[in-house]
């Protein structure tokens, strides 16, 4: 094994590993979202919606405090692809589908 497989293969490790930042990432969204709400004086699941404007505020931080993770694992995906591991796209697709996902769940819910 050569420096240049090894480097590789520790690139698709570590991007595979970075995944798990998606776990914190989804606990500190929800605080954050959730936090906002009621930060603007709005009672979180009560009867009285908030208005568009701080639901809108509150989802695109609570996206941005999720969408996170997608930068160390993009960073050590095109680093495994760069290195000859193609395989190292995988967490990377995984990583955006999810966080994609998580935004229609987040965002859809507004229109309504």
């Amino acid at each position: 094994m050569d420096e240049t497989d090894l480097s590789a293969r520790k690139s698709v490790l570590w991007a595979w590993l970075s995944m798990l930042l998606l776990v914190p990432a989804f606990v500190a969204a929800f605080l954050v979202g959730e936090g906002l709400i009621s930060a603007y004086g709005y009672e979180v699941g009560g009867a009285e919606r908030p208005p568009l404007w701080a639901g809108v505020v509150a989802t695109a931080a609570a996206i941005a405090v999720f969408a996170l993770p997608l930068w160390p694992v993009a960073y050590f995906a095109r680093r495994a692809v760069a290195a000859g591991a193609p395989s190292g796209r995988f967490p990377l697709i995984i990583t955006a589908v999810v966080v994609l996902i998580f935004v229609v769940l987040n965002v859809v819910p507004m229109g309504q």
